[in-house]
């Protein structure tokens, strides 16, 4: 009851930060493109959900060609699933959605002090999770929409129950740890470190004689029937997005970690490594200090090899890096003197939390993007048809297509990303080659396309030859196939939005100073 307190009280916390940061008035994509394949995938399960659970496949598809950023099979399902009952059972209101995460983050910092709590003293406990609740790293996590802090989560319980098995030999920890890993792999690729802590912590600890008894392999059977079939399945799609390079491996750069920890955390958390390395064949030597070093070996190799996304895919890494500080904090005060346990917790305790200090002076924002209005504007008109090309980097695209989906729930509309309809989308020689190079033929295309309305989001002028430049061309040979319906400023004063309704050739010509329907967008000067 305790634990869960200390997380409904956590999560409070979290909700706070969110709303001081300004994650309820941005966009996702705000912060990267992949938040809005996130968050689309999760109102689409709900959805899915709210239909009756139809044909899968059929839906997907279907889904798909409404709000083009549907993950799933890129990405395993797992979280996927858990967004998508979320939303199902709240609402798809940015609020509840970034309740999620913030859930996720809670669990994760109350996990680790909690265990270190037990372990090894309640004031080490209590600063491991004031440390992880203030690193920026971990409260940037909380303002998007990732997988990142659920695999953080999964991959910390398991090696919680792995910890216990190593202490005990019970088959049920190790079968709980079978069913984390396996959720764990179901979130992202990268939790398939998990698979090789069992084998690396026999080896470790000089216990081969658990390679005889079955608790030691039915968890890897566990592992392999819940999360083997998707893996394979989906093994293609992955290579193939790696071959374009929507994914690609990404190296943990040692600075990038010294520089989420500081340097104080990193020097106690590599004393603690070389403390834990060095008591491998104690038998009286505590397990979880072992099998959190462990598992952060193994998960930065990981890294190194298998295909990401995300700006942090080293999140993982944080909980137990902290844990280990704490462990190597108190070995050196041991060093020292055998004695003053309370006092030399305290000691441990006060240096983290001043070490961790300067990172509350780190800011902590999400930006809004200003295109929120532009999908309610879109919404709200209904003289063409409900079909918005997109003019926009990756960013402003997903944002977009994701407020769209937020706000459609009866799937009338269709959002077509203009890097992809109006040039060649795939890999090749002619990749981003334009299909319609002049303006009249873009006007044939879009008429063909049966396309309603255009957002050009603010950016760079559209060079000769590039989406933007001929789309921009159009506008300006053929003004009167396009009415204006308004211009979207960010709230940072950043390069307007704006948004067109496409008219039929027959239609007449009308000034672009037309005003705008919504409230929510200022009418062209």
């Amino acid at each position: 009851m305790g634990f869960l307190i200390l997380v409904a009280l956590m999560t409070v916390l979290i909700v706070v930060q969110q709303r001081a940061s300004g994650a309820y008035m941005a966009e996702f994509s705000a912060k990267g493109p992949e938040e809005a394949g996130h968050v689309v995938t999760g109102l689409m399960i709900a959805d899915y959900l709210g239909a009756g659970l139809p044909a899968p496949l059929a839906f997907i598809a279907d889904y798909g060609l409404h709000y083009p950023r549907v993950v799933l099979g890129l990405q395993p399902p797992f979280y996927y699933v858990l967004e998508g009952l979320w939303l199902h059972q709240l609402a798809p209101s940015t609020p509840a959605v970034l309740l999620l995460p913030a859930l996720l983050a809670a669990l994760l910092v109350v996990s680790a002090g909690w265990a270190t709590a037990q372990r090894i003293g309640v004031l080490p406990g209590v600063a491991v999770g004031a440390v992880l609740m203030v690193l920026p790293a971990l409260r940037e996590a909380t303002l998007v929409v990732g997988l990142d802090l659920l695999l953080a989560v999964l991959m910390l319980r398991a090696a919680l129950a792995y910890a216990a098995f190593l202490d005990h030999e019970r088959l049920r920890d190790g079968l709980l740890f079978g069913l984390l890993a396996a959720a764990a792999i179901l979130t992202k690729v990268t939790g398939i470190a998990l698979v090789l802590l069992p084998f690396l912590a026999v080896v470790a600890t000089g216990r081969l004689r658990l390679l005889r008894r079955r608790a030691f392999w039915l968890p890897l059977v566990l592992i392999a029937v819940l999360a083997g079939p998707w893996t394979l399945g989906t093994l293609p799609m992955v290579r193939a997005a790696l071959a374009d390079g929507v994914l690609s491996p990404v190296a943990v750069a040692p600075l990038a970690i010294v520089g989420a920890l500081g340097f104080v955390l990193t020097a106690l958390a590599t004393a603690g490594a070389c403390f834990v390395a060095l008591d491998l064949r104690r038998e009286a030597a505590p397990r979880l200090p072992l099998v959190l070093l462990l598992l952060a070996v193994i998960f930065a190799g990981t890294l190194a090899l298998l295909p990401q996304e995300g700006e942090a895919p080293w999140l993982p890494l944080l909980a137990p890096l902290v844990m280990l500080a704490a462990v190597g904090g108190l070995r050196l005060i041991g060093l020292v003197t055998s004695g003053w346990r309370t006092l030399a917790g305290l000691a441990v305790a006060l240096v983290m939390l001043l070490a961790a200090f300067p990172a509350l002076l780190v800011p902590v924002t999400k930006p809004a993007l200003g295109l929120d209005a532009v999908a309610q504007t879109f919404l709200a008109d209904t003289s063409r048809p409900p079909a918005l090309l997109v003019v926009a980097d990756r960013d402003g695209e997903g944002a977009l297509i994701a407020a769209v989906a937020q706000r459609d729930r009866a799937r009338r509309s269709f959002v077509v990303p203009a890097r992809a309809a109006l040039a060649v989308p795939q890999p090749g020689p002619a990749q981003g080659g334009l299909l319609y190079p002049t303006p009249e033929d873009l006007l044939v295309g879009l008429d063909g396309m049966g396309v309603g309305y255009l957002a050009i989001t603010g950016g760079a002028p559209g060079a000769d030859g590039s989406v933007r430049g001929v789309v921009e061309a159009a506008l300006a040979v053929h003004p009167e196939r396009f009415r204006l319906l308004g211009r979207f400023s960010r709230p940072d004063g950043g390069d307007a939005a704006r948004l067109f309704a496409i008219l039929e050739a027959s239609a007449p010509a009308q000034p672009e100073t037309a005003p705008a329907p919504s409230s929510a967008a200022t009418p062209a000067p």
